[in-house]
């Protein structure tokens, strides 16, 4: 055995190089074995005794052994490597809550190992000039390993902790993203997911699946949740070859069982939206590596590149909703529904009298049954009846509605000028809004078969109830007075300002059931070109036509 003259670290009998101070040796008298050279006076002997893990906790390796090969190459790759392997039992697994083990594993395992290297890197410091070696090293890894906890105490703070805490709820079986609900319809047909893909959501959902072997439609309503979920659930809908439909939102993990459907259906109000993932704390890599998943999963699903660019540079905390032709354009949606395709929604009402508690349970059927002391029960005889008859929610509602419908007539010939006209101009509206999605929606709108949940914007709907509330709640006016000749002169001023075929259009609507584009665009312009009359013109023109 001999020992460095430079720094006294132990030397091998052949050694050409010190490997605690990096000297050199030529042959020669360098350095002489034990029993010719002592130890260096005043130079600490390094200690051999004991595993090498347990030489490093106590500072007995060299510095440079403590720094590069333990401090960095070990604490640093090791969990890396760690990290590695367990993302492939991951990937393997399809766990989330096994993801959640295996991280709060490797978080432990990362904080021992740097633990166990600043300590030891500090403890060799210690000794370091006792050994021979100059001080500016000691200083300088100390330096080093005190700005290293610095950090690690921040990224504690920011970003372990957070997440720790998130996992460990999920290793636990209680996800704090909250929860959901689906629900198979009374037809079986189709299951309703409403809420948040929490851990284990996708399993279970796989389970209804299985029990209902003749659903062919996931109906979506969430604003997203786990990725993993979102991507074990879009590989059931795509090995079941499920369509997927979405009546109001399916944002961020939404979208990706969303795309996974093999027929894509959303209604015009739908909420389709994007965005790069979140998580908790502030990670860099995480963020970058989750947000990478989720683009494979949206690239795998055949979105073109200029659509996840967009995604990619949409922060977590923003929303994307992509236009309808941009939806369209990069094939998202493969169809745009009128909606109410589905018997989800009212499949959840086990009864008729819980069907007509939930109607008194609306504003505008509390002023209809007070109006209309029979109307509630017949909708609601009407709507179940069509229930039972197996019909989707769009039946349903549409049979409710027939009975509102039958007594609008009544409702107007009772109503004031001003009521008429305020409900003529709400038509219009809502027919253009009808005729923007297409002919069919218009037509579909004046037959009162149309989910204007589905088609119409918050306000419009809104609009319309305030005013249905304002006829129910007013008194009835008789008709105002007018001489035949000026109610003709007034609608004859109308009728010079459209096309002969829009009259013949709305004289005569039977000829005409094949072409709802002539249907759509004539209503509205008799009903835009009474509206331009002069108020007088106006008034009598309109109380002519609801209660002459």
């Amino acid at each position: 055995m001999a020992f460095c003259p430079n720094c006294g670290n132990e030397l091998s009998g052949d050694a050409a190089r010190c490997h605690g101070c990096g000297a050199t040796f030529g042959s020669g008298s360098a350095w002489q074995p034990v029993e010719h050279q002592a130890a260096p006076a005043n130079r600490m002997p390094i200690d051999s005794s004991g595993n090498y893990f347990v030489r490093h906790w106590r500072g007995d390796l060299s510095l440079a052994t403590s720094y590069w090969i333990n401090g960095t190459l070990v604490a640093t790759v090791f969990p890396l490597v760690v990290l590695h392997v367990l993302q492939g039992l991951v990937e393997r697994e399809g766990s989330l809550r096994l993801t959640a083990f295996l991280y709060i594993f490797a978080v432990a395992v990362s904080l021992m190992l740097w633990l166990w290297g600043v300590v030891g890197i500090w403890r060799s410091s210690e000794h370091h000039v006792t050994r021979g070696g100059l001080a500016v090293w000691s200083g300088l890894a100390k330096i080093v390993v005190v700005l290293g906890i610095i950090k690690v105490a921040g990224q504690l703070s920011t970003t372990y902790v957070p997440m720790l805490g998130d996992m460990s709820l999920i290793a636990l079986g209680k996800d704090p993203i909250g929860g959901y609900k689906a629900t198979v319809s009374s037809d079986g047909k189709s299951i309703l997911i409403r809420g948040m893909l929490r851990e284990g959501s996708a399993k279970e959902i796989v389970n209804l699946l299985d029990s209902a072997p003749s659903v062919h439609t996931l109906v979506l309503s969430s604003k997203g949740g786990r990725l993993l979920e979102g991507k074990l659930l879009a590989t059931a809908v795509v090995q079941r070859a499920l369509d997927t439909y979405v009546e109001d939102i399916c944002v961020s993990t939404c979208t990706f069982v969303f795309l996974a459907g093999k027929e894509r259906a959303a209604t015009p109000n739908a909420k389709v939206g994007f965005h790069s993932p979140s998580f908790s704390g502030e990670n860099p890599e995480l963020q970058q590596a989750g947000t990478e998943f989720m683009i494979d999963v949206y690239r795998n699903a055949g979105l073109p590149k200029q659509f996840l660019d967009r995604v990619r540079t949409t922060p977590a905390a923003d929303m994307w909703y992509p236009t309808r032709d941009e939806l369209i354009a990069a094939r998202v949606v493969t169809r745009f529904s009128l909606g109410g395709e589905t018997t989800t929604l009212f499949s959840q009402i086990p009864s008729k009298a819980e069907m007509l508690l939930v109607a008194r349970g609306v504003p505008l059927w509390q002023s209809l049954e007070r109006r209309f002391p029979d109307l509630l029960v017949t909708a609601v005889d009407r709507g179940w009846k069509a229930k039972e008859q197996g019909s989707n929610d769009n039946q349903i509602a549409t049979a409710m509605r027939s009975a509102v419908a039958d007594l609008i007539p009544v409702l107007l010939r009772e109503s004031n000028t001003d009521i008429i006209e305020k409900f003529v101009a709400l038509i219009v509206d809502q027919m253009r809004t009808a005729r923007a999605v297409s002919f069919e929606a218009c037509r579909q709108y004046s037959t009162a078969e149309l989910n204007p949940v589905a088609i119409f914007p918050k306000e419009l709907r809104d609009r319309e109830e305030r005013l249905m509330i304002e006829a129910l709640n007013s008194p009835p006016t008789p008709k105002r007075e007018y001489s035949k000749q000026i109610a003709e002169k007034s609608l004859a001023a109308a009728a010079s300002k459209i096309s002969a075929e829009y009259i013949d259009v709305v004289a005569n609507p039977a000829n005409y059931q094949a072409r709802p584009d002539l249907t759509c665009n004539g209503t509205i312009a008799v009903f835009e070109a009474v509206l331009s009359l002069p108020s007088g013109q106006r008034a009598a023109a309109l109380e002519e036509m609801y209660k002459g």
